[in-house]
């Protein structure tokens, strides 16, 4: 280590000897200086260095004597030596030193950090040196444990044959008695084997007709993905078949099956009821026949048919429980996938009648911006004129200048907002009738976020108390549809505002590249609302899907934004905690891909 390694500098040069000394110090390692051979040799004895950093020109005799005599004594020979010279550089020098037993040889001057590197490089030699003594050492001494408990196994194994030699001859003995007795008996036992080999032949029939048969209901358990299974009344004991194991993800007897097993694999929302169906059914022992869903070994969620009934005695009594599970999850998908088509085919139709109704009545504002601009304008230089005559001349409870530049404001958020009504409609269309031909741009995203906030700016104000965006300024450029990424943003800023219900509320909205995906942009809405639960969660994305009230929304907002986010390439990310908050990340690439349909 380090601090245990000793450095001997044998140098004649005090500048330079004092700089070795220093830089050597400085990384822990304990140092002592000659400044002649003669001192150097005495330091050999009572320093014993575990390098020597030796110079060739010395006052009293040559560095090669020096390392000649640490090379001739057995005591030095762990010793490792650097030489570092300025005058003996040459090729010649170079192999010389290293012949005569030198471990490197460097020319001066020698930075810091090459000294530095190959005194470590020294050290990790010796280390190594160190650790390969030891093992051999340990080595040895099992080597010789090794030896001598085989040489006493060797003499009690010779102990053991004298002692099996007088046993053979007893055995020889009594061989002969026994020879003749297997002569009796092999005639009985031949007679008996007939018989047997004729009761087996007939075990192996009913053998290969009973796996036969259950070859052929494994098969169509596996066609039909259930698995059955057999129990006694107290549901102990649980005999299954191997399909009953796969539909759980497990391997025919990996794991014991029995209703504690069951249980613990139920979906934990469904838990209640099957627990309550079971209490009924041995209650009663009428047949059940129900779904639930159940948690597989690597984590996924199954939908399972359970059909289970009572197999009674002819005294009417239950003797034994038998059922079915079956998977019917890819049946419960199409389903769901069938009312998914009916509500986006309902959207289509409710979409097209709102782009109508509400177009009209924006048209009127669209047109009628313009005018009221130019009404303005000519209005406006009156005022002006009257506003110079009259000192502090004030106009609703604000100051002539302060409302006329309010008046403008006022006009082009009312021109902002009739745009906005346009884009709102125009993708309500693609969201059902997606298409590719997506038109992309250069966007400044610090001035899109912007609008976005002034668009939510009434949501915000009415229910956020703190918000906080966060925008670097040496993003890289972002090429997409600023109107997809507007409405989907947009959305989620006024997604977060509602879901805010507590005094201190705050709405982050962060922005960043992030250099493990790279090519792609990072945009982070996090609040501290309400929050989801995991059921939640799930369905967060699916149309027509809400927690709110209907006077709040339909549920389209989130799958508006998916779709959106989707067809520009990128994704959506969402983790949330109930009563905590949650975080939406949009991550978009920053070039132009093509859409997805």
């Amino acid at each position: 280590m380090t601090n245990q390694t000793k450095i001997l500098i044998i140098e004649d040069n005090l500048a330079i000897l004092e700089a070795y000394t220093k830089i050597i110090s400085r990384k822990g390692y304990q140092t002592e200086t000659a400044f002649n051979g003669q001192e150097a040799i005495g330091k050999l004895d009572s320093f014993f260095p575990d390098i020597v950093l030796l110079d060739i020109s010395l006052p009293d005799m040559n560095g090669f004597d020096i390392l000649s005599i640490i090379r001739s004594e057995n005591r030095f020979q762990q010793m490792f030596v650097i030489i570092c010279t300025g005058m003996m550089t040459s090729r010649e020098h170079r192999n010389y030193g290293l012949e005569s037993g030198a471990d490197d040889y460097l020319y001066k001057p020698v930075t810091a950090d090459v000294l530095l590197a190959r005194i470590k490089a020294m050290v990790r030699i010796k280390e190594t040196e160190h650790q390969l003594r030891n093992v051999n050492k340990t080595l040895e001494t099992k080597v010789e444990k090794r030896t001598i408990a085989l040489q006493q196994t060797n003499q009690i194994l010779k102990d053991e044959i004298r002692e099996h030699e007088k046993t053979l001859e007893a055995l020889k003995k009594a061989q002969e008695d026994l020879e003749q007795k297997i002569t009796d008996r092999t005639f009985q036992l031949q007679k008996a084997n007939r018989e047997l080999r004729n009761e087996i032949k007939e075990r192996k029939r009913a053998q290969e007709e009973s796996l036969s048969k259950e070859n052929h209901l494994r098969t169509a358990q596996k066609i039909a993905n259930m698995g059955s299974f057999f129990t006694s009344l107290n549901g102990e004991i649980l005999n299954c078949s191997d399909g009953l194991y796969s539909l759980f993800g497990y391997v025919p007897g990996q794991i014991q099956m029995d209703y504690r097993f069951l249980a613990d694999h139920i979906f934990s929302q469904d838990i209640d009821r099957f627990e309550k169906d079971l209490q009924t059914f041995f209650k009663y022992h009428g047949p059940i026949d129900n779904e639930y869903r159940i948690v597989c070994k690597k984590g996924s969620i199954r939908e399972l048919r359970f059909i289970a009934t009572a197999k009674l005695h002819k005294d009417g009594k239950t003797t034994e429980i038998q059922g079915i599970f079956q998977d019917i999850t890819e049946r419960k998908n199409m389903e769901r996938q069938v009312i998914q088509t009916e509500k986006l085919a309902s959207l289509g139709f409710l979409v097209s009648g709102m782009a109508h109704e509400i177009n009209n009545p924006n048209n009127f504002i669209s047109f009628n911006i313009p005018i009221l601009k130019d009404y303005l304008g000519a209005i406006l230089p009156i005022i002006d004129d009257h506003a110079k005559i009259r000192k502090n001349f004030e106009i609703c409870n604000m100051t002539y200048p302060d409302f006329r530049k309010d008046l403008f404001k006022l006009a082009d958020n009312i021109e902002n907002g009739s745009l906005r009504i346009h884009k709102i409609v125009t993708n309500l269309r693609k969201f059902v009738h997606m298409k590719s031909n997506v038109a992309f741009s250069r966007v400044d995203i610090k001035k899109l976020i912007q609008g976005c906030l002034e668009i939510a700016r009434g949501k915000i104000n009415r229910l956020v108390k703190t918000v906080e965006v966060a925008i670097p300024d040496n993003l890289p450029s972002l090429e997409t549809s600023p109107e997809m990424l507007e409405i989907a943003l947009t959305n989620l800023i006024i997604n977060a505002a509602q879901a805010c219900d507590k005094p201190d509320s705050f709405v982050k909205l962060l922005v960043s590249h992030n250099f493990l995906l790279d090519q792609h942009l990072v945009i982070d809405v996090i609040d501290n609302g309400c929050g989801m639960d995991a059921k939640t969660i799930s369905r967060a994305f699916d149309p027509f899907f809400s927690t709110k009230t209907s006077k709040e929304g339909i549920g389209i907002g989130l799958s508006l934004c998916h779709n959106l986010i989707t067809s520009l390439g990128g994704k959506i990310e969402v983790e949330s905690q109930l009563g905590q908050g949650s975080s939406f990340r949009l991550i978009i690439p920053l070039l132009k891909k093509k859409p997805t349909s």
